[in-house]
């Protein structure tokens, strides 16, 4: 197959790659590559999407988060690790991270999450809540100082 020819479909099997939801850079070099295309048809491809405005990584990690916060609510830590799972660059995770959580604020949505996991709980004898909740808020991403905070403001230490 000549180069043109390649370059084209490698293009177009990126594209094809890009219908069922948005992908990083990483990914779509990554599917590229599995399909056997050269690193000039993919570099070719990669640049092509770059043009149409198709792959634009920082957008990908600011909305992905965004997203994540708004229906799961993900802390910081969770939300790097899914970035970095998705290929995102470290610099691009960073600078969404900081936008993000300029816009929102950590310790309400770890209470948000605290609140919501408590209901499925509530069963449960205080001292079983308060050893549960902190490891699930950590699982979802959150800073130890923020779990200890959102932990001692829902179930505060009692001692009989």
């Amino acid at each position: 197959m000549n180069p043109a020819e390649e370059n084209k479909q490698a293009r177009s099997a990126a594209i094809k790659h890009l219908v069922y939801r948005s992908r990083s850079e990483s990914e779509i070099e990554t599917h590229l590559s599995k399909k056997e295309f050269s690193d000039a048809a993919i570099a070719s491809a990669l640049q092509d999407l770059r043009e149409l405005g198709y792959l634009n990584d920082a957008d990908l990690a600011f909305n992905w988060g965004r997203s994540k916060i708004e229906n799961r609510l993900w802390g910081p830590m969770r939300l790097k690790q899914g970035m970095l799972g998705r290929g995102l660059p470290k610099d691009v995770i960073r600078n969404a991270i900081a936008l993000l959580y300029n816009e929102f604020n950590e310790s309400e949505l770890a209470h948000q999450a605290a609140l919501k996991k408590l209901k499925s709980m509530d069963r449960l004898d205080r001292e079983t809540q308060r050893r549960r909740l902190a490891p699930y808020l950590q699982r979802k991403g959150f800073s130890g100082d923020v779990v200890y905070e959102t932990v001692q403001t829902l179930l505060p230490f009692r001692r009989e």
